[in-house]
């Protein structure tokens, strides 16, 4: 199995200071790591295993509300669902098997304390393989 558990669900905000306060201030979540600059930003929020991570860039818009589950044609706030593999063996097979299989994949890219590539699914879903590279 390549596959171990979520790493992360990267959403956007058009609010990185509210989007702080709501995660680490109201709902006790840690807020672990990012990365930025001028225009862009991209925080972690730990919980007990996995992360929840939002981008803010220049132009991004708040989601519009929607009922959880009901079908909607509104903007989405969703980026990509992060899944960790358990070996660096493991990252690079699955992107063998992905590749074989015709499905385009990006990467390694070298985030410091992940090695991820990423691909679409079905649908156009984008995901994203990582190894911690610090375990």
């Amino acid at each position: 199995m390549y596959l171990k558990e979520i790493n992360h669900l990267a959403f956007i905000t058009a609010d990185m200071e509210g989007t702080i306060r709501y995660y680490r201030d109201l709902l006790g979540m840690k807020l672990t790591h990012g990365i930025g600059h001028n225009g862009y930003r991209h925080y972690f929020f730990k919980t007990a295993i996995n992360y929840i991570a939002f981008f803010a860039y220049d132009g991004a818009q708040p989601m519009e509300k929607k009922f959880h589950g009901t079908p909607s044609t509104k903007s989405l706030g969703f980026d990509h669902l992060s899944i960790t593999v358990s070996s660096k063996e493991n990252l690079f097979a699955l992107k063998d098997r992905l590749e074989a299989a015709g499905i385009e994949v990006t990467g390694a890219v070298d985030h410091g304390v992940i090695l991820s590539f990423y691909f679409f699914v079905i649908y156009n879903i984008p995901l994203e393989a990582s190894w911690n590279t610090c375990e």
